[in-house]
């Protein structure tokens, strides 16, 4: 369930590719999270009536994890159930 839901729970996640030192991330985490609370970037965003319901950067990490752990026949029988997009 957690294969054909996960799109739902990321939303529109940022990435940083393998290799990226933990404090780069951490550094990038934090500017993201500031940016979230940041009085003024919320007013634009509700004055464009756009939705702002950030994801703790941990909690995607966490959900990315747990994917790719999932297996192959898993993910195989999934896609019977997952639209191509």
């Amino acid at each position: 369930m957690e294969l054909v839901f996960a799109p739902l729970a990321l939303g529109y996640p940022s990435f940083m590719g393998p290799g990226v030192p933990p404090e780069r991330a951490e550094i990038m985490r934090r500017a993201f999270d500031q940016t979230m609370r940041d009085a003024e970037f919320v007013a634009l965003m509700r004055a464009q009536n756009l939705v702002l319901d950030p994801a703790p950067g941990a909690e995607v990490q966490a959900i990315v994890e747990r994917l790719y752990q999932i297996p192959k026949s898993v993910i195989e029988r999934a896609r019977a159930y997952i639209p191509p997009s």
